[in-house]
């Protein structure tokens, strides 16, 4: 009887503790869809863009170029296209500008680009599968 008091005291010592983990908990790690938008024709490695009319300008290989801090997108950004980080939201479009370096005239105005997501891409989950969030890449192509 004592070891069964043992055993029982053991036990609740280590479930206070945090020593045995539920099977259905989630951790809270947080993902963010992306976006990725491809170029049928490269602007060049050097220029301003705009997402979604919202005014502001980010620079892609501008030098001496500061990101904004009102820019709604984490990005990563070259000849070939844009990588943007989206807010939680999922966004099945985006509207997207494109302006030279010195003059800003527009080389791409204010153009709709549809976003599907890949019908093979894996989702993002960075706490299983069973556990939100969920995330997406979703692809785009700019013409």
């Amino acid at each position: 009887m004592r070891s069964y008091f043992l055993f029982a005291s053991m036990l609740l010592a280590a479930v206070a503790s945090g020593c045995v983990d539920d099977p259905g908990a989630c951790t809270e790690i947080g993902c963010d869809d992306q976006i990725v938008i491809t170029f049928s024709q490269s602007p060049g490695s050097a220029y301003w863009f705009e997402v979604d009319g919202d005014g502001v300008l980010l620079p892609c290989n501008v030098p001496d170029a500061e990101i904004p801090p009102k820019a709604a997108f984490s990005y990563e950004c070259g000849d070939l296209g844009i990588s943007l980080a989206a807010p939680s939201k999922p966004r099945y479009s985006i509207s997207l500008s494109i302006y030279e370096v010195d003059s800003l005239a527009p080389i791409v105005e204010s153009k709709n680009v549809s976003l599907s997501v890949s019908p093979d891409a894996e989702p993002l989950a960075p706490n299983g599968i069973d556990c939100p969030p969920v995330c997406y890449e979703r692809f785009g192509t700019l013409l």
